[in-house]
């Protein structure tokens, strides 16, 4: 489509045991019956779509706000840990691009 374009940046990363996110990742098997937990770091993504016809839109925005502090519950944040510096949160991120929080639909 003419005029679509698309902007990926991260915002922070987590934290937690591969299985989490891909399931079977260390699973056994009759000759290693005890597989070794594998754990990881992956960036939180965000995806910008610029739409000729419907504007700014974002598409998997992350944790957001409070995802370190409190928002989601101790057990959470023991699994699967939030790491997002202020400078990596969306509003900072759209003005970098010159895009403002008002023009996302």
């Amino acid at each position: 489509m003419d005029g679509l374009s698309f902007t990926i940046f991260q915002i922070g990363h987590g934290e937690n045991d591969a299985d989490y996110n891909f399931c079977g990742y260390s699973f056994g098997d009759r000759d290693h019956k005890t597989p070794q937990h594998v754990w990881m770091e992956f960036p939180y993504l965000c995806v910008l779509i610029k739409h000729p016809k419907e504007g700014y839109l974002l598409y998997d925005c992350g944790p957001g706000l409070g995802a370190q502090d409190g928002r989601r519950s101790p057990e959470s944040c023991r699994i699967n840990p939030a790491f997002i510096r202020r400078e990596e949160f969306i509003d900072l991120q759209l003005k970098k691009l010159g895009v403002s929080v008002g023009e996302i639909r």
